[in-house]
């Protein structure tokens, strides 16, 4: 599976990296959403795990925008309660919380993507 991962932290983008390849996917990363939007192009991920809190545009605007595309969106975000609820609206599949064990993460991004949309 080819994710992209979007998040300004630098440090969770290697961990989750890493945590990911080892899984076997194909992971590429954007740490804004001008760079997620551009990415979206350039990787044609299957899936993009995108954080709310971005320093050039608001995460919500970005998952937004990627409606239209056929890309499964799945919110990655601390504060995630309040996220949860608003996923759907912004057009994601879902949401998960940090902090979060990265095989918890591998599992939940494929259980996300095997239910129906």
């Amino acid at each position: 599976m080819r994710i992209l991962l979007v998040d300004d932290d630098a440090a969770m983008l290697r961990i989750i990296s890493l945590a990911l390849s080892r899984k076997g996917h194909a992971v590429s990363s954007a740490d804004n959403g001008e760079g997620a939007l551009a990415a979206v192009d350039q990787a044609r991920p299957d899936v993009v795990l995108l954080d709310l809190g971005l320093p050039d545009m608001d995460g919500a605007e970005v998952c937004r925008r990627f409606r239209g595309r056929d890309i499964p969106v799945i919110l990655v975000t601390a504060g995630a309660d309040a996220a949860v609820d608003k996923a759907r609206s912004y057009g994601a599949l879902g949401c998960i919380a940090k902090p979060f064990d990265c095989g918890t993460l591998a599992s939940t991004v494929e259980a996300l993507l095997a239910k129906p949309r």
